[in-house]
């Protein structure tokens, strides 16, 4: 009776499980079948959008600038950008186009895509004739994204080859990019006399080269910390060089736990050798540790003055080289 009971009772588990199989497995094929069709939909209408304006929609030349501009300003980069590519799909054979481009080269530096927006100006740059002030926008901005990667010898080596190849281009523009490159890298005595050679010049940018050149010659007097000096007086006594830096909690601790731990070793040689060596090779690590913490913190102090000390002389010049040239020249019609 039981056995009965038992096998009837697997037959219908064996049931259920088959038909819960069979349901899930209905579902996800519809599901996937949806998917398919919504991703059908969703292409159709992106080639549609993207072939033809419809007859009825209130889209223009200037409605669809205006909202590029305010998604622009409004740092809605990838938006902007969008409705840019859209106004040139649209309208190929407008006469802003190359404002166009040069917005879009701006959005993707914006957005730091910078291989793609040196591309974008460099392209503009041979591009429009040679009289139009959008070539200069165009040659600045591409040389600039050298600036912002960080690649100061790429940078230095494109600037020469415009100087050698183009004589109307303002020099002091070129200058004042180079002048920047090697501040940035802390070559403040190159960058000096970059700036002190600028400076003679009168130009839009004057102000911002005085700045720029008093900011060098600080640079020479900024607070600095010798390593050598940190390292011997941890040598001497632990704890010396991180307080000759100013960090006077690790002085402390360094001075604690290296003679704690040598005077622990002293004090139970002869009660307790294990624990006299085992404090000894403590006290040990902590002093080499301590002598070379002393080091490595004069060197970040070294570079944490000079970093913090580039970067708010960047954000207080009146004109910083990445907003210099943004196509405000001859952008007609933005």
């Amino acid at each position: 009776m039981i056995k009965r009971f038992l096998f009837a009772f697997a037959g219908i588990f064996i049931i259920l499980v088959d038909f819960s199989i069979s349901l899930y497995a209905e579902a996800e094929q519809v599901e996937v079948q949806a998917s398919e069709e919504s991703t059908d939909v969703k292409f159709e209408a992106s080639e549609t959008s993207a072939t033809a304006l419809p007859s009825n929609c209130p889209c223009t030349r200037k409605s669809i600038l205006t909202f590029a501009e305010k998604l622009f300003s409004e740092g809605a980069y990838e938006s902007a950008l969008l409705e840019y590519l859209r106004y040139r799909h649209y309208f190929p054979e407008d006469s802003i186009i190359p404002h166009i481009e040069f917005r879009s080269g701006l959005c993707y530096e914006r957005m730091g895509r910078l291989e793609i927006a040196r591309q974008v100006y460099e392209g503009i740059a041979r591009a429009v004739s040679f009289d139009n002030p959008l070539r200069y926008d165009a040659y600045y901005r591409y040389l600039l994204t050298f600036y912002l990667v960080g690649d100061y010898d790429g940078l230095n080596l494109h600037i020469n080859a415009l100087e050698s190849s183009d004589s109307t281009y303002p020099t002091y523009l070129l200058e004042y990019l180079r002048g920047w490159a090697f501040f940035k890298q802390a070559r403040f005595t190159e960058a000096e006399s970059i700036f002190q050679a600028q400076a003679k010049i009168q130009s839009p940018i004057t102000p911002s080269v005085n700045y720029i050149l008093s900011k060098s010659k600080q640079a020479r007097v900024l607070p600095r910390k010798n390593p050598v000096i940190a390292g011997v007086g941890s040598t001497i006594l632990p704890g010396a060089g991180q307080a000759y830096i100013g960090r006077w909690g690790d002085a402390g601790f360094s001075f604690a736990f290296s003679l704690g731990g040598i005077g622990s070793s002293i004090y139970f040689w002869n009660r307790d050798r294990s624990f006299a060596l085992l404090a000894g090779a403590f006290g040990l690590v902590m002093y080499i540790g301590n002598i070379y913490g002393a080091v490595v913190s004069a060197e970040l102090f070294n570079r944490d003055t000079i970093a913090d000390f580039i970067a708010k002389s960047e954000n207080e010049v009146p004109h910083p080289p990445q907003e210099l040239m943004k196509g405000n020249s001859g952008a007609q019609g933005i």
